[in-house]
């Protein structure tokens, strides 16, 4: 019984250190390993700004759509994250079982 007291009050201390320290406890985002190429990035901008001008004087009728799918990667990582630091878990290509309606 006593034990039981001690673990839940440890975990209150322990989060309070972090809290003192600037901690949040949040969820890390999963980013793509490697670096995104500046030169693609702003490829893909000036396209999806020419469809959206298209779309403006009417000539095109743009739709945006998402994809439904489940993962094989189903976790959602949560840490403490301090000011300052970058954190990030790193992801490969997984299979995906995507559904339509």
């Amino acid at each position: 019984m006593g034990v039981g007291k001690w673990k839940k009050s440890e975990r209150k201390n322990v989060q309070a250190i972090f809290k003192k320290l600037g901690g949040r406890y949040k969820r890390i985002r999963k980013r793509p390993k490697g670096k995104c190429s500046a030169e693609l990035y702003i490829c893909k901008k000036a396209d999806l700004q020419e469809l959206e001008n298209l779309e403006n004087h009417g000539m095109i009728d743009l739709f945006y759509a998402g994809e439904s799918h489940v993962s094989s990667q189903g976790y959602v990582p949560y840490g403490w994250q301090f000011p300052g630091e970058e954190m990030a878990v790193y992801v490969k290509k997984a299979i995906k079982q995507t559904f339509s309606e």
